[in-house]
C-alpha cells in the first residue's frame, strides 16, 4: 500500500519551509521513501495536480475536522459529565475518517459527482457527521458563561497540541473557554489572496473559490445546534487588521492580528492567545501590534514563542487571572467565581 503524506511547502527561509525535508529525511532513515510521498502543494494552488473531485473531498474533511474540534473546545469546559464532550467527539472523528475513507474508494471523484455532493450538501457524509456530533454536544453542555480566548499564530504550532505545549488545555484548566483559529484559514487566505493580487484569474480558479465557501457555509450551518454566531471570513479578518497593517503584507501576521480583532469587535472573544516557534517573524510583528491593539482597543493577548520547552505555568495563570478580571468587570459579573486565581492568592493551576 502506498500512501501520501500532506506537509505544505514554504517559498520563504522560516521553519516551516524544512518541514517536509525533516519528514522526507525521517522516511528515508525508516526505509519507508517507497511507500510514502511526501506531497508538498505550495501557496500559489493547494490543489494543483491533483483531481478536483478528490480536492472537494480532501478540503470537505479539513473544514470537519476543523469544526469538530472547535465543537470539543466549546463543549469540553462546560460538560455536565467528565468526558462527555471528548467521547461524543471521538466518535465523530472516526465516523467522518470512515465517511472519507469510503469515499475515497467507491465514489467516482469526477467534478460533477464533486459538485452534486456539494449542492445536495452531503459532502461525502461530512454534514451528517457533523450534524450529529453538534446536536449530541449541545445535549450535554452546561448553560454556564465564560470568558473566551482565540488561539492564533503559526499554522503547524498552533494546530498540533504538542508543538505548542497543549495550551488549549491548560487555558481550560484555568476556567477558560478555547477557540481556534483553522487549519483551513490559511487555505482560504491563499485563495483569496491569489485572486486579489491577480495570480489566479482563469474561471476555474473563481469557481473553486465559490465552492470552497459553499462547502463552509454548509458545514457551518451543520453546527447550528451549538449555538455559534456567523463564521468570520478572512477579507473580515484582513478588513479588521488594516488600521495595524497593510493587506500586501502576505504572511499570517495580518491573520493572526485581524481575526482576533474582528471577534473581539462584535464581543465574540475576551481575550487572544498567539503560539508561534521561537523567533517566527511573522509572530514577532503580529506581537508588536497586540501591544498597540491593547492600548487602543482593549484587547488582552499573550505571545508564546515555543522551541520545545514547556510554557511556564505562572505566566498562564498571570494571563488567565486577567482575562477573568476584565470579563467579570465587563459582563458585571463580580459574584462569579474565578478559578484562575494568582498564585499568591492560595490557588496554583500550574
Amino acid at each position: 500500500t502506498n500512501f501520501s503524506f500532506l506537509m505544505p511547502n514554504s517559498a520563504g527561509p522560516c521553519r516551516f519551509g524544512v518541514y517536509t525535508m525533516l519528514h522526507k529525511i525521517t522516511l528515508e532513515r525508516l526505509g519507508w521513501q517507497e511507500r510514502v510521498r511526501v506531497w508538498t502543494p505550495a501557496a500559489e494552488g493547494y490543489f494543483e495536480g491533483v483531481p478536483h473531485g478528490f480536492a472537494v473531498l480532501a478540503f470537505s474533511g479539513f473544514v470537519a475536522m476543523d469544526l469538530l474540534l472547535e465543537a470539543l473546545y466549546d463543549a469540553r469546559p462546560v460538560e455536565r459529565e467528565r468526558g462527555a464532550a471528548e467521547a461524543i467527539f471521538l466518535r465523530a472523528q472516526a465516523e467522518l475518517l470512515a465517511a472519507l475513507e469510503q469515499a475515497g474508494k467507491t465514489t467516482d471523484l469526477s467534478i460533477a459527482t464533486a459538485l452534486v455532493q456539494v449542492a445536495s450538501g452531503r459532502l461525502f457524509g461530512c454534514e451528517g457527521v457533523l450534524q450529529r456530533a453538534a446536536r449530541d454536544l449541545a445535549a450535554i453542555k452546561e448553560d454556564r458563561a465564560l470568558p473566551t480566548v482565540l488561539v492564533v499564530g503559526e499554522i503547524y504550532v498552533r494546530c498540533d497540541p504538542f508543538a505548542n505545549d497543549f495550551v488549549i488545555d491548560r487555558l481550560e484548566e484555568r476556567g477558560i473557554r478555547v477557540r481556534f483559529a483553522p487549519f483551513t484559514e490559511w487555505i482560504e487566505y491563499c485563495d483569496h489572496m491569489n485572486i486579489v493580487e491577480g495570480r489566479r484569474t482563469a474561471f476555474a480558479d473563481y469557481f473553486t473559490n465559490v465552492v470552497q465557501r459553499w462547502i463552509q457555509d454548509i458545514t457551518w450551518k451543520a453546527m447550528a445546534p451549538l449555538g455559534w454566531p456567523e463564521r468570520m471570513t478572512v477579507p473580515q479578518a484582513l478588513e479588521a487588521a488594516k488600521p495595524w497593517l497593510r493587506t500586501k503584507l502576505e504572511v499570517e501576521s495580518v491573520l493572526t492580528l485581524g481575526g482576533p480583532l474582528h471577534e473581539w469587535q462584535r464581543g465574540h472573544i475576551d481575550g487572544v492567545v498567539s503560539v508561534g516557534p521561537l523567533e517566527c517573524m511573522p509572530n514577532k510583528i503580529a506581537e508588536a501590534q497586540f501591544y498597540h491593539v491593547a492600548e487602543s482597543e482593549g484587547l488582552k493577548s499573550l505571545t508564546l514563542a515555543l522551541n520545545g520547552d514547556p510554557v511556564d505555568p505562572e505566566v498562564l495563570d498571570n494571563f488567565a487571572f486577567e482575562v477573568w478580571q476584565d470579563w467579570q468587570q465587563r459582563k458585571g459579573a463580580a459574584g462569579l467565581a474565578n478559578p484562575a486565581q494568582r498564585p499568591e492568592q492560595g490557588r496554583s493551576l500550574a
